[in-house]
């Protein structure tokens, strides 16, 4: 076997300093700057996630495309979207916030909807099947809007918080 004393498994400088308790008021560097960052840029995330999830909300939206008839602004929807519409939701035609004021109960006929429209073309843009529901909206800003031209409409039907939608 051999000599224990000639072959250390420590070197003598290292084994003597884990011997001197001098050193252990000194500064030890676990983390770099570098890994600070990456857990301040983590932090931030996940507080702007929270703060979103409390304050922010997720829009639930009906698109179509609407016109404006005799300073009556309208679209038309098929059943499965008009399902999602009541009355007092809020709408935005063509850049301006109006309000749905009706929504039709019974479909109407395309040649229902071409007579309210009073042309074939408006009635080709708005009408997507043979049976629509005809919806109405109402608001100051809808005066000014152009007569008789399709016009985008998105309307929302539901406002949820990002925590009520992942939690119920």
């Amino acid at each position: 076997m051999a000599n224990r004393s000639s072959n250390p498994i420590f070197n003598s400088r290292a084994a003597e300093k884990l011997r001197d308790p001098d050193d252990l008021d000194k500064y030890i560097r676990v983390t770099s700057p570098s890994a600070w960052a990456v857990v301040l840029a983590l932090v931030c995330l996940l507080g702007g996630l929270l703060a979103w999830g409390v304050f922010g909300a997720v829009y639930t939206n009906v698109s179509s495309t609407g016109t404006c008839v005799d300073s009556k602004v309208m679209c038309f929807l098929s059943a499965d979207e008009v399902a999602k519409v009541d009355v007092g939701d809020e709408a935005v035609v063509d850049g301006r916030s109006l309000k749905v004021s009706r929504v039709a109960s019974v479909p109407c006929s395309r040649d229902e909807a071409r007579r309210e429209l009073n042309s074939d073309y408006l009635e080709y843009s708005l009408v997507k099947s043979d049976w629509t529901y005809k919806v109405e909206f109402d608001g100051d800003n809808a005066q000014g809007l152009e007569q008789s031209i399709p016009l985008t409409v998105n309307i929302t039907t539901e406002r949820v918080s990002p925590l009520q939608a992942l939690f119920g």
